[in-house]
């Protein structure tokens, strides 16, 4: 049947049915039909051109668009060419969808799954860490324990500290758990920041106050429980947001006051390790992952320049810096990570305050918060000494080169989040590396 062009009116015209053929392609098999081509010509008369062609087949399938276009290019202007991509585009469309429907859906399976394997672990720590706080305190209160909430604070790269709502008897308290993470159990550590702790209350010094540790109680890993001090260590909060602008702008004379307490008090700390900072140095060299000559000429330069050893050994918390310090609105509320502690020349902790690894990309010397004046002015008034420019300095470049070290040399990785972990602290040693150039500036030019 056909449409007369002037008439409208349909033509008709009988064909005997030969056979059915079956492609498997709906869009073929509703629609088309095989005639001869002089039927078709006189079905529908003279004033009709028939389309007419030649089809193709090559070897490489794949390659049929490349080869379309070569003949398209030889046949020139009037010709039409087609290959079987263009032909079946609605298909190759339609399974396009299909696989990406189907990875849509894996995707989310695998998220799905993968979140509740992490969700499962992180409850079966947690459970775990109950248990193990409901023990300590129940042995230091010989009362019931209960705990109501229990969450994994947020930072510490090498210490889980637990934050729990708990209720003892009637009395309910927010406590502090810190314990070391399976699989990197370092009671010697533990031990040192539970003296530390205890040396800050004896000293005055805003610290965690210890309720219960692993000296008291065998919980089969070390610990110690504290009381929960309120506000943030968290350095980009503190730098920016504008509930610390007082706390930002007393943050050096605080640091100064601070250190000078913790430096004068010598008798509170007649236990403590003496350790000596080239051989602690030289322990984080030998174990680098690769060799970086910026660090080893930063070490070269700190055995070369090293200042003699103070007359007296003072108590030196070998870690005070921003990051390390609780800081509330109204100011500095407590001094943490006391691992490191131990006898030797109070110019660390300044020259760790004021290193540029802690400065986070600020310009102010004093952790990123203040300036050193005004931090050496506090400072000489607290300790009643003075402070050697010179020996400073030495004591910023050797922070500075310590960490880099020590970012070279992660411990190897357990878990998903302990590598991303290890990657962002290996990144950081080219960051140590420009750090030390800066501070080593003079030195480098004449060299």
């Amino acid at each position: 049947m056909s449409v007369g062009a002037i008439s409208g009116v349909p033509r008709l015209r009988r064909f005997v049915v030969g056979g059915f053929f079956y492609s498997g392609m709906a869009e073929y098999d509703s629609a088309l039909v095989f005639v001869a081509y002089n039927d078709a010509a006189a079905l529908f008369g003279e004033e009709s051109q028939l389309d007419s062609g030649l089809e193709i087949r090559v070897k490489q399938a794949l390659q049929a668009p490349a080869i379309a276009q070569q003949i398209a290019h030889l046949a020139g202007p009037g010709y039409q060419v087609e290959n079987w991509t263009q032909t079946n585009a609605s298909l190759f469309s339609a399974l396009k969808l299909e696989k990406f429907t189907y990875f849509l859906v894996l995707l989310l399976m695998v998220l799905v799954a993968a979140f509740n394997i992490v969700a499962t672990l992180v409850m079966v720590v947690m459970e775990r860490r109950k248990e193990m706080l409901c023990q300590a305190l129940e042995h230091k209160a010989r009362a019931a324990v209960s705990v109501s909430s229990m969450e994994l604070a947020a930072g510490g790269n090498s210490r889980e500290s637990w934050i729990a709502d708990v209720r003892i008897g009637s009395e309910a308290l927010k406590l502090v758990l810190r314990c070391d993470p399976d699989g990197w159990i370092r009671p010697t550590e533990m031990r040192r920041e539970i003296n530390g702790l205890r040396f800050a209350e004896r000293a005055g010094v805003a610290a965690p106050r210890v309720i219960i540790c692993s000296d008291e109680l065998d919980l089969g890993r070390p610990f110690v429980v504290v009381n929960y001090v309120a506000g943030t260590a968290i350095a980009r909060r503190i730098m920016r947001s504008a509930e610390f602008v007082d706390a930002r702008r007393n943050f050096a004379r605080e640091c100064a006051g601070i250190l000078g307490r913790i430096h004068s008090s010598t008798s509170v700390a007649l236990s403590w390790d003496h350790r000596d900072p080239i051989t602690y140095a030289e322990e984080h060299r030998s174990e680098a992952l690769y060799p970086s000559p910026t660090l080893e000429g930063a070490f070269a330069w700190l055995v070369r320049n090293r200042p003699p050893t103070p007359n007296a050994q003072a108590p030196v918390h070998g870690d005070f810096r921003l990051g390390n310090l609780i800081i509330a609105s109204s100011g500095i509320t407590a001094v943490l990570d006391w691992e490191t502690c131990h006898l030797g020349d109070p110019d660390e902790d300044l020259g760790y305050l004021c290193a540029r690894v802690w400065r986070y990309g600020s310009q102010l010397p004093v952790g990123g918060l203040g300036k050193l004046e005004e931090l050496l002015q506090a400072y000489e008034e607290a300790a009643a000494r003075k402070v050697n420019p010179e020996r400073l300095r030495w004591w910023m470049v050797y922070a500075d080169t310590v960490w880099g070290m020590v970012c070279n040399h992660r411990r190897p990785a357990r878990a998903a989040s302990d590598a991303m972990e290890s990657g962002a602290m290996a990144r950081n040693v080219c960051r140590q590396e420009y750090n030390v150039l800066l501070e080593l500036e003079s030195e480098v030019r004449r060299g």
